[in-house]
């Protein structure tokens, strides 16, 4: 008897009993010859699963040769074979190609992954899915908030995104508009596998006018990654309840190399939220505090800067669990007379790793229940 150990810990299936469901974005993939697992890779039927992802396929009998082709790009894959051509190009792949029952079973990581979807094993689903984003480029705000939508990956042109100066109250099935005091904020929700991120080489900065508003709020929202983005609140500093970004009842955001600013409340705001990794970003110029973490669990910032903020905690986190904040450098903050740096109220495993505080004032440092260890400049 066949069986497969997973990588995310050891469990046995018997692969001649149980075939591996796919699903690509979200839909499972029908098939009149299963998939198969074979040296713990997924081998899938090449044709069902390409054309899904609409790609086309050829088959050469002559030469026991398979050929997929996406736009530009084409792969050639040979039976019995490791060795596969990408553009021409020679390489190398674990498992051979092979037929079954008169279908050509083709390792299913390889021809996602070579033409850019992201796939992912969900073990206790016994599930491969598929991920392809439809990728568009957008030059301005309005063109920017219709792209909005699940399995997007949208692309942000040099320049200014000023969401307050669409003319016309945008909505759709993933995007709502919302009444604030002194004007309109825009919520994404329910979207799932969006991607949204600034031109490589280039400075896209996302920005609202009103002071109530956040710039962009995300809710039961799934699988977000910003990227490469400037985001903050055209006005100078004052009273104000709007943040940057907000994320509430969502899971599994990613936020890397960006720059947040004020005048807003806070840089980030997670609410009942489960998988926060924020990574090479700095957050500055807020108003109330640099990041609000409320009822969320794992929250994650590396390789940070948080700076120049000033009135309450800059660090307000309150019935969370398992906040990290790693690598990081904290400076130039006030918060008040009043307030403490770091509020862990109700929270646990709140750590600060290698972390540097320098030029901060406060009533206080941190209370008891965060932990630090190799930081700089924390009271003895």
């Amino acid at each position: 008897m066949l069986f497969v150990f997973l990588a995310a810990g050891i469990q046995c299936v018997a692969a001649e009993d149980i075939a591996p469901t796919v699903v690509i974005n979200g839909i499972p993939v029908e098939f009149d010859v299963p998939p198969v697992i074979e040296n713990g890779r997924t081998l899938i039927p090449v044709r069902a699963v390409s054309e899904k992802l609409e790609y086309d396929v050829f088959w050469d009998e002559v030469n026991s040769r398979v050929e997929i082709i996406n736009g530009d790009e084409k792969l050639e894959l040979f039976v019995g074979k490791q060795g596969y051509l990408k553009n021409g190009e020679e390489k190398q792949m674990d498992v051979a190609a092979t037929i079954t029952n008169g279908r050509t079973l083709v390792p299913l990581r390889l021809i996602a992954e070579e033409f850019g979807c992201t796939v992912r094993w969900l073990p206790e689903e016994f599930t491969a899915e598929i991920v392809k984003h439809e990728t568009v480029t957008v030059t301005n705000a309005k063109e920017f908030l219709e792209a909005i939508g699940s399995y997007k990956r949208i692309i942000l042109k040099d320049g200014e995104y000023n969401l307050s100066k669409v003319e016309e109250r945008l909505s759709s099935d993933k995007l709502a508009t919302l009444e604030t005091f002194d004007g309109n904020e825009y919520m994404i929700f329910e979207a799932t596998e969006l991607i949204i991120e600034g031109a490589p080489g280039e400075t896209a900065t996302i920005v609202v006018e009103p002071r109530y508003a956040n710039v962009l709020t995300f809710m039961y929202c799934d699988n977000i990654t910003l990227k490469n983005i400037t985001a903050g609140h055209t006005i100078e500093p004052g009273f104000c309840l709007g943040g940057v970004l907000k994320f509430e009842d969502s899971a599994d955001v990613s936020v890397d190399n960006c720059r947040l600013y004020g005048c807003g409340t806070y840089g980030i705001t997670t609410v009942n939220s489960v998988g926060l990794n924020v990574t090479n970003t700095e957050i500055y110029e807020c108003t109330y505090g640099l990041v609000e973490i409320i009822q969320s669990q794992d929250v994650f910032f590396d390789k940070c800067i948080f700076r120049d903020s000033k009135e309450f905690s800059m660090f307000s986190i309150s019935d969370s669990s398992n906040v990290g904040i790693y690598n990081s450098t904290v400076k130039n903050n006030e918060s008040g007379e009043y307030s403490s740096l770091i509020n862990s109220y109700n929270s646990q495993k709140v750590h600060f790793k290698n972390c540097e505080f320098k030029n901060n004032s406060y009533l206080e440092f941190a209370p008891d229940n965060v932990y630090f260890e190799n930081c700089e400049g924390v009271p003895n």
